[in-house]
């Protein structure tokens, strides 16, 4: 059966593809998650309640439904439901905090927050009251927020406040909606409806939110067909669910295939391995670092992987060299927010060569093509240029950033990614490089515009300018140079990353910081980052001296 049929023969939704999975793969899992499984028939059965649920309580066709959860078969029920009404989801990434959350609420005009329960050092409740107090003191049927005046109702998992919709209280009323009620929203919801808005760092220095319709599927179903998936493959997912790989590639492809998802928290290298071995896990997804500390752990041995028969994965040559040499099957791939999450993939039967040097071939119904980034003409093949999209996979625009969408994405629907590359003689695509100055922390964007304002708000800092610094095991991280007011005598640089801690998330905080007194300027008067670039490089290197004179 063709996975992308539906009853009238067109691209399927969201809450569709969930509906045919159940009828196709009803008693195969789903997700298995700390030793608890789900049937593709009781992912469905769950995810019907939640949405009658969200109906009772008048969430409307285009509702913007914020999802604020760390990874839990939660998501999953959450994620389907909002598609079944014909709501937007907005992701929310689990690292941010306080600066982050009311920006990202505001910006995607969110009117429902689905917040998770507290897990490690992050409270989200606690987070949430800091911008609007008046949670305390209202009640869980209408939150009048004056920082946040769009969010109307808050849902709480797995605890509870007198002041939110309980997970329990949603699916009780979900018992009380008729089915038919909810058949009838689901029979409103049009594949090219948009359902998604995933943010993602930009050059204007705040994050931008990436519109996607349902036909996500159409790319994830030729993601699947060039894994080889089946429905006998487990997939083991570390990889943050707010983040278009993970949702889509990992989520989304199964549900294609019946494959099933061993959902894990976090990463953690020890217990990846040991569900690898205990679950027999065929499918990996993972960033190169990820990789590495596996491989460095005790008890990482080639049995212990010896079941994976794909992993995919996207890293530099020379990590993903030790990465081949240590026998895991290894596909390369490259992709954005803004494309899906994939764009092009290396085949299984690739050579390690091609695999270690190219970032695949594109996948079908993508055009990649190769322009000259000042006169947006093509180039030749095998030429240097900007790497530009087209296709089912391309973002619909940044939801209220016309400007910001036009100045990458073209009327007649081409991607400029700001990435640099080449395609060779054979069509595949070769990565060389960024155009644009966003860091790369890991499988994380950061827009140094962005930490640099959070700097430049503390009370003692004049300037600041973040650039990116080498790093092993992260590739990138974010080196800041700070200049502070001239009566500044008593704060230090560790003291600047403390400040940081409690805005932004983690992967923004600066893990280098360098107070200066001026900054290298260009004839005009503008900041010369490439310079700073190199005096981190320089900094760093020295500090790598001192510390090896005292060992």
């Amino acid at each position: 059966m063709n996975s992308l049929e539906s009853l009238n023969g067109t691209n399927i939704t969201f809450g569709q593809l969930l509906n045919k999975a159940s009828r196709d793969w009803g008693d195969l899992n789903a997700i298995i998650y700390n030793n608890k499984s789900y049937t593709y028939q009781e992912l469905n059965l769950v995810t019907d309640l939640l949405a009658k649920g969200l109906l009772h309580y008048g969430v409307k066709k285009g509702d913007k439904v914020a999802l604020w959860l760390n990874n839990s078969p939660e998501w999953f029920f959450f994620y389907y439901a909002i598609a079944k009404v014909g709501a937007v989801v907005v992701p929310v990434n689990t690292r941010f905090r306080t600066a982050d959350l009311e920006y990202i609420l505001n910006q995607s005009d969110s009117s429902l927050l689905i917040l998770g329960e507290p897990y490690r050092n992050a409270n989200y409740y606690e987070i949430l009251k800091n911008i609007a107090p008046e949670i305390e003191s209202g009640n869980s049927q209408q939150l009048n927020s004056e920082r946040l005046p769009m969010l109307k109702r808050v849902v709480s998992v797995h605890f509870s406040t007198p002041n939110t919709i309980s997970f329990e209280d949603l699916l009780l009323k979900g018992k009380q909606v008729p089915d038919l009620e909810l058949q009838n929203r689901e029979s409103q919801v049009d594949p090219n409806d948009l359902f998604a808005i995933f943010y993602t760092s930009g050059t204007t220095g705040f994050p931008k939110g990436v519109m996607h319709s349902h036909k996500m599927i159409v790319n994830m179903s030729n993601v699947a067909e060039r894994l080889e998936m089946k429905n006998t493959d487990k997939i083991l997912l570390f990889l943050p669910l707010f983040h278009v790989y993970a949702s889509q590639v990992g989520l989304t492809a199964a549900c294609i295939k019946g494959a099933c998802i061993v959902l894990m928290d976090s990463f953690e290298p020890k217990k990846a391995i040991q569900l690898i071995k205990e679950e027999k896990v065929s499918i990996m997804y993972g960033f190169d670092a990820m990789y590495l500390d596996m491989m460095n752990h005790p008890d990482y041995n080639q049995e212990a992987i010896q079941t994976l028969r794909v992993c995919m994965c996207s890293g530099t040559r020379g990590i993903l060299e030790k990465v081949v040499q240590n026998n895991f099957k290894v596909i390369n791939s490259y992709g954005m927010t803004e494309s899906t999450g994939v764009t092009s993939l290396t085949f299984l039967e690739d050579s390690k060569e091609t695999i270690i040097s190219t970032n695949g071939f594109p996948l079908a119904g993508l055009s990649v093509n190769i322009v000259d980034p000042q006169t947006k003409q093509a180039v030749s093949t095998g030429e240097y240029g900007e790497i530009c999209v087209k296709g089912h996979s391309v973002m619909l625009g940044y939801y209220k950033k016309p400007e910001e969408t036009k100045e990458v994405l073209t009327e007649d629907g081409w991607l400029y990614t700001g990435d640099k590359g080449y395609i060779d003689e054979s069509g595949y695509l070769h990565l060389s490089g960024r155009i644009k100055d966003i860091i790369r922390v890991g499988g994380e964007n950061v827009d140094p515009l962005e930490v640099d304002a959070v700097l430049i708000s503390h009370p003692d800092v004049f300037k600041a300018y973040t650039v990116a610094a080498p790093d092993e095991r992260l590739t990138e991280v974010c080196a800041a140079f700070v200049q502070l007011h001239n009566h500044v005598a008593d704060i230090n640089e560790e003291d600047l990353i403390a400040y940081c801690k409690t805005k932004i998330a983690s992967f923004k905080v600066p893990k280098y910081l360098f107070i200066t007194e001026s900054f290298p300027m260009t004839t005009t008067g503008k900041v010369q980052r490439f310079a700073l670039k190199q005096t981190a490089l320089k900094r760093l290197e020295e500090q790598r001296q001192k510390l090896q004179l005292k060992n």
